[in-house]
């Protein structure tokens, strides 16, 4: 298998990894969303009551609390539900990269990184299957989470418009 046939099996799999991922993690995101907006619904309500009684300054202070705090929680979802897509794929390469099939993958990480930083360079494998090398004050990391976090960077904009 070449390099660029296991990079593009690599990246299909840890796509459709992170799709399976993003849509579950948009459900959650939805869901605490929808938590979110009950309980501001219920702060509103309250808040309104209050304002009836003279406290309207209150409430949209009230209110406007909720909806930071929705706010807040609809993004730290989306944030632990990136970093829990993130550390499930490099998992999931990991554990598929066994035997033979790690060494190839060492063995080609260590290729690529002689042809960035030259012959000299010392690698070393990685526990998560992938490798670091360094070349004097160059150093490339092509560990499995580097290379899951590059990827996900590289999604950009895909990855918020699946959140919308």
């Amino acid at each position: 298998m070449s390099l660029e046939a296991f990079r593009e099996a690599v990246l299909a799999d840890a796509h459709a990894t992170a799709a399976a991922r993003l849509a579950a993690a948009n459900r959650e995101a939805a869901d605490r969303l929808a938590d979110a907006r009950h309980e501001a619904a219920q702060l509103t309500t309250r808040a309104a009551d209050e304002g009836r009684r003279g406290a309207d300054r209150t409430a949209r202070g009230v209110l406007a609390a909720a909806r930071r705090e929705a706010r807040g929680a609809v993004l730290r979802a989306r944030r632990d539900a990136l970093a829990a897509l993130a550390a499930r794929t490099v998992e999931l390469l990991a554990d598929e990269r066994t035997g033979e099939d790690l060494a190839r993958l060492r063995e080609a990480l260590a290729e690529r990184a002689r042809r960035q930083l030259g012959d000299g360079v010392v690698v070393q494998p990685s526990p998560d299957g992938g490798v670091v090398a360094v070349d004097g004050g160059r150093s490339v990391d092509y560990r499995l989470a580097t290379l899951v976090a590059r990827e996900m960077d590289a999604l950009g904009v895909d990855v918020e418009e699946a959140w919308q």
